[in-house]
């Protein structure tokens, strides 16, 4: 998956209600309620790569569904953070851009919803 393909601007409207899904090539554990992310690559765990997602970014993982927009994202991030939209647009871009870094996401086909 490359970078370019998940890429999106979410001050611009139109770029708001894109829908993202986990790829399904993970393990995810709750531990402590710290979410736990590995990597699955040819039936391997990567154990190099394994990410330990904070409050806000497990709530996020845990909301990606396939279904869920970016937009209700923010407003859900809005409610149960107590943040501003600005504070949850920057939250939110940095979070999903780090995920399509990492191949961990995709966009969600229309099918998919």
């Amino acid at each position: 998956m490359t970078t370019s393909s998940v890429r999106r601007n979410l001050a611009d409207p139109a770029e708001l209600a894109q829908v993202f899904a986990k790829d399904g090539t993970a393990v995810t554990r709750i531990v402590n309620d710290e979410t736990i992310i590995i990597p699955i690559h040819k039936g391997a765990a990567d154990l190099d790569a394994i990410y330990v997602l904070n409050e806000t970014g497990s709530w996020i993982w845990q909301q990606m569904d396939g279904r869920r927009d970016t937009t209700e994202l923010l407003e859900g991030m809005m409610a149960e953070f107590d943040i501003s939209a600005a504070q949850a647009h920057v939250d939110l871009d940095t979070f999903l851009d780090g995920l399509a870094k990492e191949g961990l996401i995709r966009r969600a086909a229309k099918d998919d919803r």
